[in-house]
């Protein structure tokens, strides 16, 4: 998928594939086409999403999209900015989040600043990772 390709292309700035990281959906529900309830479905789905980050030990979280940003604002009781490195603790758990922007095509510019963010950040994240 062209996403994903895109994300590949970021990752690799940082060796890194989509297939070397863990990947999950925030909502962990089916919202097929209605993308007007992914907010209020993530949200119900933030205990079950700790769970996968403290259970796998994911040193990172990379979120895409400005949704996903907000989702994980609410759930984390935080704000996040976008191409910054938010270091917080919750339920006694460090947590490293990196929203990034949506690499879809149809955000023609998020790419592009998605690669200038994690170049940026390269020392950073691998401190990290």
């Amino acid at each position: 998928m062209p996403t994903g390709k895109r994300l590949n292309e970021e990752l690799a700035i940082l060796n890194l594939t989509l297939e070397k990281c863990a990947f999950t959906e925030i909502a962990k529900c089916y919202i097929g086409n209605n993308r007007k309830i992914l907010k209020s479905c993530g949200l119900r789905c933030g205990q079950h999403l700790f769970s996968q980050l403290i259970t796998y030990k994911i040193k990172l979280i990379i979120s895409l999209g400005v949704i996903t940003k907000d989702i994980l604002e609410n759930l984390f009781d935080t704000e996040l900015p976008i191409g910054e490195v938010s270091y917080i603790t919750h339920r006694n758990k460090q947590l490293s989040i990196l929203p990034l922007y949506h690499p879809s095509p149809a955000n023609p510019y998020g790419h592009r600043k998605n690669l200038a963010i994690i170049s940026n950040k390269e020392k950073e994240i691998r401190q990290i990772i």
